[in-house]
């Protein structure tokens, strides 16, 4: 879920940053902060903005929105708002890459400004969208140090990571085994994709 809407935040800002917009490149460097700053930093700041007592946006809010009804969907909306700008960032240079001549012989043939996104724009840059789509569905599943610093995986296991559970086992609870199963699954499951991006990268290089 978390990388559908970082896919479609980043879109949909890429298209608007494509176009010729006053203070473009201020506007670009700002987006791209929250992607700069360290994931721990991220977890550190938000656990003092989100504190039960003390949090401002707990305070306006009404909710402590670090409890069970809340944790995963504060923790989903983090994440998109800090990784978006890496969405956004593949697919404006993506954009960048289309030639103009295509929309222009898709002008020609009576096509609408949606009709040249379905038919030239989303085929053009398909790679890069596979792109996003795996490298921030990996990276989703192994997502650590902001969750950690920010609920610890907590309440309970609501916001249990594949890589929290791998630290807790094998540094809480000392089954190494488990932790090393864990790892060595996760690994599996995470070549596939890259294998595949990867194989398409060459292929349309090729091309």
């Amino acid at each position: 879920m978390t990388t559908l809407a970082q896919l479609s935040i980043g879109m949909g800002l890429a298209i608007l940053f494509n176009r010729d917009i006053p203070g473009k490149k201020v506007f670009t460097s700002l987006l791209l902060l929250p992607m700069m700053v360290s994931p721990a930093l991220i977890g550190v700041m938000y656990r003092l903005l989100l504190n039960e007592f003390i949090g401002p946006l707990s305070y306006y809010t009404g909710l402590n929105l670090l409890s069970m009804n809340y944790v995963v969907g504060t923790v989903v909306v983090i994440d998109i708002l800090q990784w978006s700008p890496f969405a956004f960032l593949i697919l404006y240079a993506a954009l960048q890459t289309i030639p103009k001549s295509y929309y222009e012989a898709a002008s020609i043939e009576g096509a609408n400004k949606l009709q040249s996104f379905v038919y030239v724009t989303l085929p053009s840059i398909r790679v890069f969208i596979i792109m996003v789509l795996v490298l921030r569905g990996i990276d989703a599943f192994k997502t650590f140090d902001m969750i950690n610093v920010l609920t610890a995986g907590g309440p309970g296991t609501a916001t249990t990571t594949v890589s929290i559970y791998i630290y807790k086992m094998a540094f809480q609870t000392g089954n190494i085994g488990r932790a090393t199963a864990a790892s060595l699954l996760m690994l599996v499951i995470f070549s596939v994709p890259l294998a595949f991006v990867l194989k398409r990268i060459r292929k349309e290089g090729a091309e």
